[in-house]
C-alpha cells in the first residue's frame, strides 16, 4: 500500500474515531442530572428579569441600581430560549421527559464539537479543518474532554447545563471572533479582513463581551499581550523606539484596530457593568482574603488526581523534544506566551469576586482558558512533532497514543447519574396531586434537596412548560427536614 493509500486510510479511521468519541460523549452527557438554576433562569426569577429586560446594562448606571449579572445579557437570553424551547422541539419525537435530556445533552455535545473545532482550527493554523492535519489535531486533543473521569479538574464542559452556556459556550464565540485575527495576525496566513467579519464582527465583540464570566477578562490580558509582543517585535528591530513608545501604535497592523479595539472598548464597558452585579457586592471579600482562598484551593483542584500534572508532563515532554531536535518554529515562543497568559490570569483571578457555591475561587469553570491554553499546548506540540520528527517517530507515535487511549478510557460511561431524578419526574407526571413528597435521593432541576414544597415552584413551572406535568406540581424531600 502505498503512502497516499495509507493516509487516505488514516484519514478516515482518524473520522469514524471522532464521531465515536462524540457519539459517546453525546450518550454521556444526555444522563446528566438537570441542575438548579434552570429554571432559575429559563422562567424567569424575579432577579433574573432584570437582565432580561435590559440588555445592555443601561439601566444599572442610568438608575445606580444593582441587579444579577447586568453585563451577562447574552448568555442569560441563549440559555433561557434553548431551555425553554428545545425540549418542546424535540416532543416530535421523544416523550416530554426524554426530550429534556436529549436537548440538554445535545447543547453539551454541540458545544464540546465547536471547541474540538476550534482547537484544531488554532493547533493547525487554519480554516480547514476537515483536511488530515485538522483532524489530526482534533484526535489529539479529543480525550481531554472529561465529561466524568477527570471532569472535576480539567473538564471543559460542565455536569451542568446552566454552567455550560455561561462558560463554555460562552468562551466559543470568544474563540471564533479571535481566530480570523490570530489567523492573519501571527499566522500570516492572509492579508486581508474577510468581507463576512468586517459586517458581523462588531457586533459579535458586543456579544463576546456581555455573556459569560470570563470572557471579559481573557480579552483584556490577550490584548495587553498582544501588545507587549508588539512593542517587543518593534524594540527587537528598532531599540530607539524605546525613546519613543507612543509610535507603536502607529505601526501596528490594521487587523488589531478592526479586531481588537471594539473587543478592549466593549470589555471594559463590561468591566464597569460589573460593579453594578449584585452577587458580587452580596459576597464581597476583601482582596488578600481572596488570594489567601484561592491559594487553599490550589492542592484540591491542581493535586487532587493526576489530569493536569500529566497535562504538564506531556507539555514538558514534547517542549524538551522540540528544544533538543533544534527546530525552525515559533512554537516555543507561543507556548512561553501562553504560560504568561495562564499565570496573569490565575493571579487577577481573585479580582472577579467571591462566590460561597466556590469556596477556593479556582475550580475547573473559573479555569477554562488555562485547561483550553494547556491542551492547546499538547495539542500544537505534538501535531508539530508527529508531521516533523524523524529519529524515532515510532516511539513518539506510541507516546501520543498512549495518553489518547489512557484520557479515553478515564472518561468512565456515568450512563445512570440521572435515573434517580427520572423516576422522580416520572412520578411528577403520574400523580394527581398538587404537592407530592419524594424520598431523600435527589432533587429534581434542583441543587439541594427541597426541605419545603415552596422552595419547588420555579421547578414546577418549568416541568409544566414542558409538558411534564398538566398542573403545577410542588414536590419535597421527605426526610430533608430533618
Amino acid at each position: 500500500m502505498n503512502f497516499f493509500k495509507r493516509k487516505k486510510v488514516l484519514y478516515y479511521l482518524l473520522f469514524l474515531l471522532l464521531v465515536i468519541d462524540l457519539g459517546y460523549s453525546f450518550w454521556q452527557h444526555q444522563a446528566k442530572s438537570l441542575d438548579g438554576d434552570m429554571a432559575w433562569n429559563a422562567l424567569p426569577a424575579a432577579d433574573v428579569k432584570t437582565v432580561l429586560d435590559n440588555p445592555l446594562g443601561f439601566k444599572a448606571i442610568a438608575q445606580d441600581t444593582n441587579y444579577v449579572n447586568p453585563n451577562r445579557f447574552f448568555c442569560h437570553w441563549f440559555n433561557q430560549q434553548y431551555i425553554l424551547k428545545a425540549p418542546l422541539f424535540f416532543q416530535n419525537w421523544f416523550s416530554p421527559i426524554d426530550s429534556v435530556y436529549i436537548s440538554m445533552g445535545l447543547a453539551r455535545t454541540i458545544t464540546q464539537l465547536f471547541l474540538l473545532v476550534l482547537l484544531g482550527m488554532f493547533i493547525n493554523k487554519s480554516y480547514k479543518f476537515w483536511k488530515f492535519n485538522g483532524l489530526l489535531a482534533m484526535f489529539i486533543v479529543a480525550g481531554f474532554f472529561q465529561t466524568n473521569g477527570f471532569n472535576k479538574q480539567i473538564g471543559m464542559i460542565d455536569e451542568s447545563s446552566t454552567y455550560v452556556f455561561f462558560y463554555a459556550t460562552s468562551f466559543v464565540f470568544l474563540l471564533i471572533y479571535l481566530f480570523p485575527f490570530v489567523h492573519q495576525v501571527f499566522f500570516k496566513k492572509s492579508s486581508s479582513i474577510p468581507f463576512i467579519v468586517k459586517i458581523f464582527w462588531p457586533f459579535l465583540a458586543l456579544v463576546v463581551s456581555l455573556s459569560g464570566p470570563l470572557n471579559t477578562g481573557v480579552a483584556l490580558i490577550f490584548i495587553l499581550l498582544v501588545i507587549v509582543h508588539q512593542f517587543r517585535k518593534l524594540y527587537r528591530k528598532n531599540p530607539q523606539f524605546i525613546s519613543k513608545p507612543w509610535m507603536i501604535f502607529k505601526k501596528l497592523p490594521v487587523a488589531i484596530y478592526f479586531y481588537l479595539l471594539p473587543l478592549g472598548v466593549f470589555s471594559l464597558y463590561s468591566l464597569y457593568l460589573g460593579k453594578y452585579n449584585s452577587l458580587t457586592i452580596e459576597s464581597e471579600l476583601p482582596l488578600l482574603e481572596l488570594y489567601g482562598k484561592m491559594i487553599e484551593g490550589v492542592i484540591p483542584i491542581f493535586f487532587s488526581n493526576e489530569g493536569f500534572f500529566i497535562l504538564f508532563l506531556i507539555i514538558l515532554v514534547n517542549y524538551f523534544l522540540i528544544k533538543r531536535g533544534r527546530y525552525k518554529s515559533t512554537i516555543l515562543l507561543t507556548i512561553n506566551w501562553l504560560l504568561i497568559f495562564c499565570l496573569l490570569y490565575v493571579l487577577l483571578l481573585p479580582f472577579g469576586g467571591y462566590r460561597d457555591y466556590r469556596p477556593y475561587l479556582i475550580r475547573n469553570d473559573t479555569l477554562l482558558p488555562v485547561i483550553y491554553s494547556l491542551v492547546f499546548m499538547v495539542g500544537s506540540s505534538s501535531l508539530f512533532l508527529l508531521l516533523n520528527m524523524k529519529a524515532k517517530k515510532g516511539v513518539y507515535i506510541m507516546f501520543v497514543l498512549g495518553f489518547v487511549f489512557f484520557f479515553t478510557k478515564l472518561d468512565n460511561e456515568g450512563f445512570n447519574n440521572n435515573e434517580c431524578e427520572k423516576r422522580a419526574l416520572i412520578h411528577a407526571s403520574k400523580t394527581n396531586q398538587k404537592v407530592m413528597e419524594l424520598n431523600t435521593d435527589c432533587a429534581p432541576i434542583g441543587w439541594e434537596l427541597f426541605r419545603f414544597p415552596e422552595e419547588s415552584t420555579l421547578q414546577s413551572k418549568l416541568m409544566k412548560h414542558w409538558n411534564i406535568t398538566e398542573k403545577e406540581v410542588l414536590f419535597w424531600n421527605k426526610d430533608s427536614k430533618e
